[in-house]
């Protein structure tokens, strides 16, 4: 095989190497990094107007390592880095007094995301809570709830809408 025929391979290895590593990333941009997760038990909240981060004991996927339901429950925790979608949905149960909160809280730190609104009296009030966030490696979101009604109120259960909690690697 001649010096130009072997330096040519080689050119040609080079290239396809780098467009498998593109095509790779891609491929993780397009399926995503993250989780979704929920819990399967109604949560009791105080009327004190603190915001509570929810725990989350189960999850429907996660495929990076993003929520341990028994080390730290409440949140979910970044591995790759990137742009992330993140979202919540809570429903509390019907109740005619105060306002009910919903945050979604960066590294016990900053809301990224939060909605605050009126109490419903003859159905339950729900909030979805979005955000679109650059995350590095590390960090980690929680879900945080609050609710003003006067006594104790619960966050529903209700099959794939409340409480649930998500997070996806857009790029």
């Amino acid at each position: 095989m001649s010096a130009q025929v072997l330096e040519r391979l080689v050119e040609e290895t080079v290239a396809l190497r780098r467009r498998v590593a593109r095509l790779e990333t891609l491929e993780a941009a397009v399926h995503g990094q993250g989780c979704r997760v929920y819990n399967s038990a109604a949560t009791t909240l105080g009327s004190n107007d603190t915001a509570t981060a929810l725990s989350f004991n189960s999850e429907r996927w996660d495929n990076d390592n993003c929520h341990s339901p028994t080390v730290n429950p409440t949140r979910l925790t970044c591995h790759t880095a990137g742009i992330y979608v993140i979202t919540g949905s809570v429903a509390f149960a019907a109740n005619a007094s105060g306002y009910r909160f919903a945050g979604i809280l960066l590294n016990s730190a900053t809301y990224i995301g939060s909605d605050r609104r009126s109490a419903t009296p003859t159905s339950s009030t729900v909030i979805t809570v979005t955000a679109i966030y650059q995350l590095a490696a590390g960090d980690y979101v929680e879900l945080r709830v609050a609710q003003t009604s006067g006594g104790n109120l619960d966050v529903m259960v209700v099959g794939n809408n409340s409480p649930e909690f998500a997070m996806i690697r857009v790029g």
